[in-house]
């Protein structure tokens, strides 16, 4: 689901044809999306999100760009977290940026991206991979 901010644009090369797009000094900070609060069963698992920069203001931008986060469905539980910087997104492709997390019983999840405001992101999609 797209979240507090961004909004879902058509971009060509993107999997479905559409990314969910913040820009800067244009969308709040926030979550980008959320969901899908799924069932996943017990196990070692990989969330693989497909992000990269977008319009940056700054050619250097620097600073923490996203956070990645792997949640219970309520929100109360985090299961794996990752803060991105600025250096470690591509501008011209979308990069599979992973975040590993464990499960010792089965139990709802939700992905989230959250927009710091400091640098333009585009989410293609998130892939989950059982490992």
């Amino acid at each position: 689901m797209v979240g507090d901010t961004g909004q879902l644009v058509f971009v060509d090369g993107a999997s479905n044809g559409k990314v969910v797009e913040a820009v800067v000094g244009k969308s709040k900070k926030g979550d980008m999306v959320y969901g899908p609060n799924r069932i996943y069963p017990k196990g070692k698992y990989i969330a693989r999100f497909f992000l990269r920069k977008s319009r940056a203001k700054k050619k250097n931008a620097k600073g923490n760009a996203a956070e990645l986060l792997v949640t219970d469905g309520r929100n109360i539980t985090t299961y794996g977290k990752r803060m991105l910087t600025a250096q470690e997104l591509n501008k011209k492709s979308f990069s599979g940026l992973d975040v590993d997390f464990e499960l010792a019983r089965a139990d709802e999840l939700s992905f989230h991206v959250r927009f710091m405001g400091t640098v333009g992101l585009q989410l293609d999609n998130i892939e989950i991979i059982r490992r």
